[in-house]
């Protein structure tokens, strides 16, 4: 029913020159992930999906910098949700570009530092989730994040950085302060 109703619209504003239409269709997206119809056989879907996953990639690759700075948080949540949905081939390709072309954007701070954000993640051998900034992504769905957690015990404010399992790793935002 969604996607039905998103289809219309949705893959021909992903690609106006307008940079807001093309931002709020991604939002769309990024948001409904993974678009699929139930009444349709497992190939449509299939086909479907790849679509979704290119559409990814094209968010990566756009000239502007709001649409970069989008899609880097989109597939971050997106790799963070359904890591086992994505094809291999696919999830690399996704997280190298995030790491060796997103991560040294020189066009946009706005797109570097939204490939690393504040994560909250499980502080090793213990049960307490703490605050940290990724220090390297994992490179397959068998690696471990390295999270440098905060710690005011270190001069820099962070820790040295720790191996974290993918599935302890959480994005976090901090809450708005109200006026």
């Amino acid at each position: 029913m969604l996607l039905r109703l998103y289809e219309s619209i949705l893959w021909r504003a992903l690609k106006v020159a307008n940079v807001l239409v093309r931002g709020n269709a991604a939002y769309l997206l990024l948001d409904a992930f993974p678009l699929q119809n139930p009444d349709s056989t497992r190939e449509e879907n299939d086909e479907l999906l790849q679509k979704q996953f290119g559409v990814l990639e094209d968010l990566l690759a756009d000239p502007s910098p709001l649409i970069r700075s989008t899609g880097v948080k989109g597939v971050c949540r997106v790799v963070g949700i359904y890591w086992e949905l994505i094809p291999t081939g696919m999830l690399q390709t996704l997280l190298t570009r995030l790491v060796k072309d997103m991560a040294s954007d020189g066009s946009s701070n706005a797109v570097r530092s939204s490939v690393f954000e504040k994560v909250m993640a499980l502080y090793p051998q213990t049960t307490c989730f703490y605050p940290g900034l990724v220090s390297s992504p994992p490179y397959s769905v068998d690696d471990d994040y390295l999270i440098s957690f905060e710690d005011n015990s270190y001069f820099e404010g962070y820790s040295p950085p720790l191996h974290v399992p993918q599935r302890y790793v959480l994005l976090w935002k901090e809450p708005k302060r109200r006026k």
